[in-house]
């Protein structure tokens, strides 16, 4: 019994790890195969951890996101951490052990210089299991009940606050977050969103007032996931999948034209209706822009270049090429040879070759 888990674990790992090593040896003659074993196994986990190239925070990285990211649980530490405390002088190991491996959790990640708020996100379940059993008496004071009230107060009035302010005064902070989170389509959509938000907390503590104010925590954050996954999800999809930049580069193709993408990212070619040249995917953008004019010089009448703003450098002229639009947070290009300016080189953007996570939306 004691050695079943271990066995799951294992059967668990190998549901990923066995068909990638099988595959592997299938095309052991091709070094892409070699090449992308090496960089899952080994550059994606140990040396990622080892010697980390981005992301790159201090050791107490994790200690304000634990706090602020993981509200409301986060309200309850005042009153958990000495009845932990009390579990531990206890030798209580319903505690002791879930306890223990958080820690180890959050000091593994923490000594590496690489971190991400989503590293630690394994600790919460345990951290809601280790809470559990306090929270009908922590709930039964009125310490609690008070820090949840004003929870919803202030993130219900910084809602509305917000929302009401960019719809009245449409400040330029606010324009731009919406272009660059791609809420750009329908007219002041994310105020709108806020705006419910906001009402839906203030409404839920209202109905429940203090002495059910956990209720109204729970509603109040319902509203706030329903209005995300079902509102603002359906508007990002476009702008995050590149679904609508890629539709807009198809629409300038012809149906024998051939197309190169250069600094692109997997959605990009993932949404493309056709295939795709590519020069690298890590390789440096300078190299991948002087590959990709020298395959579209082989064929100029019908060969475009889909590139990121930064890689084209000084080296096409804007005014021959198609601005494509905005997606991922980033400003897209597509262009014929007659945009590229002769023998101009741009500068490198990259620092490092960005990961697959790296690139995520």
């Amino acid at each position: 019994m004691h050695g079943r888990p271990h066995v799951a674990v294992l059967v668990a790992i190998d549901l990923w790890l066995m068909p990638m090593l099988l595959v592997s040896r299938m095309h052991a003659g091709n070094p892409a195969y070699a090449a992308y074993v090496q960089n899952i196994l080994f550059k994606q986990t140990a040396h990622r951890y080892a010697n980390a190239w981005h992301h790159l925070h201090g050791p107490l990285f994790y200690l304000p996101l634990m706090l602020y990211n993981w509200l409301p649980l986060s309200l309850t530490y005042p009153g958990t951490l000495p009845r932990w405390w009390q579990a531990l002088k206890a030798k209580d190991a319903r505690i002791l052990l879930p306890l223990g491996w958080m820690v180890l959790v959050l000091l593994f990640f923490s000594a590496s210089g690489g971190k991400r708020d989503v590293y630690i996100l394994p600790i919460v379940p345990m951290l809601a299991l280790i809470t559990a059993p306090y929270l009908d008496d922590m709930l039964a004071r009125r310490w609690l009940r008070s820090l949840c009230a004003a929870f919803l107060l202030v993130i219900g009035g910084a809602m509305l606050g917000l929302g009401m302010y960019a719809l009245a005064a449409h400040p330029a902070f606010a324009a731009k977050l919406a272009y660059d989170r791609g809420f750009d389509g329908p007219a002041d959509s994310l105020w709108w969103m806020c705006i419910v938000i906001g009402a839906a907390q203030w409404l839920a503590l209202a109905v429940f007032r203090l002495r059910r104010v956990h209720y109204a925590v729970t509603g109040g954050m319902l509203a706030l996931w329903l209005v995300w996954g079902l509102w603002a999800y359906p508007l990002l999809n476009d702008s995050s999948s590149s679904a609508e930049l890629m539709r807009r580069v198809a629409s300038h193709l012809g149906p024998h034209d051939e197309i190169g993408l250069v600094d692109w990212k997997e959605q990009n070619m993932l949404m493309l209706d056709r295939r795709a040249a590519d020069f690298g995917f890590s390789a440096p953008t300078s190299q991948q822009y002087v590959n990709g004019i020298l395959w579209q010089a082989a064929a100029p009448a019908t060969r475009w270049l889909f590139a990121q703003e930064p890689a084209m450098g000084a080296c096409v002229d804007r005014s021959k090429a198609i601005d494509v639009g905005h997606a991922n947070r980033r400003d897209w290009w597509l262009f014929k040879a007659d945009a590229v300016i002769p023998g101009c080189i741009p500068k490198n953007t990259d620092e490092m070759p960005e990961s697959p996570d790296d690139a995520a939306p």
